[in-house]
């Protein structure tokens, strides 16, 4: 008779978490690339109202008007600042989550080693019981014809 493999509950515990630590890590992943296409856009925005005001410049700009975009322009540097932050702490969240899953799925690689090996023992052991009941069967038949031969 095959016995359980007694750490079938620990295996299927390991493997949801090992699932929850991936939709973790893909939310974090998710995030990353959020705040990193965030920082791009206000890059982007930088560059595009620089040039504006570069061309502003070029035709003649009052200087409270100058003043003024200026200090948009050092407002949008602090966001890009701010949000470089944000794409790092995002970054390392994600690294987190990564080594998380990693640390669940070495658990869960090792209770599958260990159910893999109780298998192969389990087989082996019916196998072996098989032939004995085989090697049974065949002395007593062996046994049964030599009596009604002899007798």
């Amino acid at each position: 008779m095959a016995r359980a493999f007694q750490f079938q509950q620990l295996l299927e515990l390991s493997q949801e978490r090992s699932e929850k630590a991936s939709q973790a890590m893909s939310a974090c992943r998710a995030e990353w690339q959020q705040t990193e296409l965030k920082l791009q856009q206000l890059e982007a925005f930088r560059a595009e109202y620089r040039e504006r005001l570069l061309q502003h410049e070029q035709r003649g700009i009052g200087v409270q008007q100058w003043r003024d975009q200026q200090q948009f322009i050092l407002k949008l540097d602090l966001a890009i600042q701010h949000q470089h932050g944000d794409v790092e702490r995002a970054r390392s969240q994600f690294e987190a989550a990564k080594a998380a899953w990693m640390d669940v799925e070495k658990q869960v690689n090792a209770y599958k080693t260990l159910a893999d090996r109780h298998h192969v023992h389990q087989a082996k052991r019916e196998a072996k019981a098989e032939q004995k009941a085989l090697d049974e069967f065949a002395g007593r038949s062996a046994s049964s014809r030599g009596d009604a031969e002899g007798g």
